[in-house]
């Protein structure tokens, strides 16, 4: 493990003309913008702010919180307003507040103020082996490094006057990497956490102490049987009149411009398995660096680390076979494959499993049609990681999700194609 993780944190990274082989894969090629921006010096947005103190402390008043709230999925996977006009919270302006529902019923009010993978974006390893933008990446990390600790200093000051409790240390995770320290505040009526870890994330949520939680594990997944567990993904298999086998809900946590596909993706299939990390938190524990790439993260580590959090087994080849894959989703188990990867081949994914929705009698070209394999990107493309969420046997086709977003669910490829540019998989189960 230890070899390979070496190998796989200092080969070349995606975007660049170098061999992928064992390349961490970052691209977001589908995914456009996640709508979180840079802070400059003296940040602040245009529009009136809205002052939200008062109302979020008062669970009795999360049904009528002021401002414009907007639906916004890719978030989590249960439903999410957000808030469309800036707020003035604990004396901060957050990047972001968002309204996490159960049913009709506000959960939590979640309040993000630091994220480093938006704030850094994508970086190619182009750019960033241009001497000339060292000194501007520079000078970003310190803004950022900066802004970080201001925004903590003063949250840990607010907090405690805002909410009239003192803080309690608290901490979560079963293994060293994914472990995450975080502090709440408790007043009897509602709890705030403010989380933070090794620059990479700042939050606070808002919540009912009914509704605390201190574990990765759903609670419901956490008291299953091994066997009733099984049952469970099982049953989230469907086999469609045309021979589609398809595992449902598996959510999409959306990607936007970060450099973290490997991450959203694990972050969606283990989350299948009952792990509730936030990506940002799956970012932390992986070490990324505030440079805009994964390079240099610890991406296997994670891995193996997240698969023990869930009480799952994790297994990894160097080649994606159909077959194995078949066995892996016929028990409700998705597979997550690094491939390599280009926005020619994306477009044709897309666009046919568009027109396939319409007309299902369509079929992919044959894997040995005239400059079919031609065209599939070789080892000089850059690196991403999909998720085979189902197969159709008979078709000889993966059904494949990415984390940019739902228009991807349900896209289709000849699994040769996927045997041929599939360079690392990951196959997860209890």
């Amino acid at each position: 493990m230890k070899y390979l993780a070496a190998l796989a944190t200092t080969a070349v990274l995606a975007i660049c003309s170098a061999p992928v082989a064992l390349a961490i894969p970052q691209t977001f090629g589908g995914g456009g913008f996640f709508g979180l921006n840079e802070r400059g010096e003296g940040w602040l947005p245009p529009g009136n702010i809205e002052d939200l103190d008062p109302m979020i402390i008062a669970v009795a008043q999360w049904d009528q919180l002021p401002g414009d709230w907007i639906d916004h999925a890719g978030l989590s996977t249960e439903p999410v307003k957000v808030l469309a006009t800036p707020a003035n919270v604990f004396g901060q302006i957050p990047e972001l507040v968002a309204a996490r529902y159960d049913g009709s019923r506000v959960r939590s009010i979640y309040l993000q103020f630091a994220d480093a993978g938006s704030y850094f974006g994508y970086t190619s390893r182009a750019d960033l082996d241009k001497g000339k933008t060292n000194a501007a990446l520079r000078t970003k990390q310190q803004r950022f490094k900066r802004q970080y600790k201001q925004i903590y200093d003063g949250l840990s000051k607010q907090l405690p006057k805002q909410v009239g409790a003192r803080g309690q240390k608290r901490q979560v995770g079963r293994t060293s990497v994914l472990r995450s320290d975080y502090v709440d505040y408790d007043n009897g009526d509602v709890v705030v956490r403010l989380g933070a870890k090794d620059e990479e994330y700042i939050y606070v949520e808002v919540m009912r102490p009914e509704d605390v939680k201190h574990g990765y594990i759903d609670s419901e997944v956490a008291t299953m049987k091994r066997k009733d567990r099984m049952e469970a993904l099982q049953s989230k298999v469907t086999t469609r009149e045309n021979g589609d086998v398809v595992i449902g809900e598996i959510p999409v946590f959306t990607q936007g411009t970060r450099p973290y596909c490997a991450i959203n993706t694990l972050g969606m299939v283990t989350h299948h398995f009952g792990l509730r990390i936030p990506v940002n938190g799956l970012a932390a524990s992986a070490k990324i660096k505030k440079t805009g790439s994964a390079k240099g993260s610890k991406i296997l580590d994670l891995y193996y680390a997240a698969a023990q959090e869930a009480d799952i087994k994790f297994m990894r080849s160097s080649k994606f076979e159909f077959e194995r894959a078949q066995r892996a989703l016929d028990d409700g188990y998705p597979v997550l494959v690094w491939r390599r990867y280009s926005p020619q081949r994306d477009k044709l994914h897309s666009e046919f499993a568009e027109r396939f929705a319409k007309d299902p009698s369509l079929e992919l070209p044959a894997a040995d049609a005239p400059s079919e394999a031609a065209s599939w990107p070789g080892e000089t493309a850059p690196g991403h990681a999909s998720i085979v969420t189902g197969y159709n046997a008979e078709r000889g086709e993966v059904i494949f999700l990415e984390s940019w977003g739902e228009h991807t669910r349900g896209r289709r490829m000849r699994a040769e194609e996927l045997e041929t540019t599939g360079y690392m998989v990951f196959y997860f189960k209890l």
